[in-house]
């Protein structure tokens, strides 16, 4: 890694580059095992040739785990951001990921995706209030909170447990879609979509209406 974080880093300009190939190598691992780690990107680059450019390893219950995005650039080829949950055993790692700026771009991958290999999303919360998202987000059953920003790439929450996602805002170009046996159904109350939110997605009291190649999520 060229930094590993596991105390609290604020980047305000600059460069975070990683030139070394594999997927076991970030520009920035963010590791929380053993105190917390917390990230605030304000402006600059971090960038990965080849792989995931920022990992968040989320190995506690107690110690938090924080990335927070205001401006500048991340980019991966396969990811800007991965969350890794590493334990497997059903336990609630802390992870927070808040995007209120910049850009999050990868190479036909992921600007961020989860894992866990068998922890629960209990404790892991994604509030995305703006940037630019060039590329899949994708999650297996994190609580999300969007409000803002400009998704290039679907938006998919797999929702094997219950979770709670909210979407008031944002304008998505390749769909929002929560699927899994603990779906989120009237999650939708507000955004700009280029392709048409299912009907189920959309809360009570709200509409899809079309507005030439696209629909609006607003009240009825």
């Amino acid at each position: 890694n060229v930094i590993t974080n596991t105390g609290t880093l604020i980047m305000n300009g600059g460069q975070i580059i990683q030139t070394a190939a594999g997927s076991i190598s970030y520009s920035v691992d963010n590791n929380s095992g053993a105190a917390d780690a917390i990230f605030i990107m304000n402006d600059g680059l971090v960038y990965k040739e080849s792989g995931s450019a920022i990992r968040m390893f989320c190995n506690s219950t107690t110690k938090e785990n924080s990335i927070t995005v205001n401006g500048g650039e991340i980019y991966g080829s396969y990811a800007a951001i991965w969350i890794q949950l590493p334990g497997s055993s059903a336990q609630a790692k802390k992870a927070t990921l808040k995007v209120n700026g910049g850009t999050l771009r990868t190479n036909g991958g992921y600007a961020f995706y989860d894992y866990t290999y068998g922890d629960i999303f209990d404790a892991v919360h994604y509030t995305l209030n703006g940037g630019t998202f060039e590329g899949y987000v994708f999650s297996y059953g994190a609580n999300i909170d969007i409000t803002g920003g400009t998704y290039n790439a679907a938006v998919e929450i797999e929702q094997s447990l219950p979770s709670v996602v909210s979407v008031s805002g944002g304008t998505f170009k390749g769909g929002c879609y929560c699927y899994g046996d603990n779906a989120s159904t009237g999650y939708i109350t507000g955004g700009t979509y280029f392709v048409e939110p299912e009907a189920a997605s959309i809360a009570n009291g709200y509409e899809a209406v079309a507005e030439q190649n696209y629909w609006v999520v607003k009240a009825a």
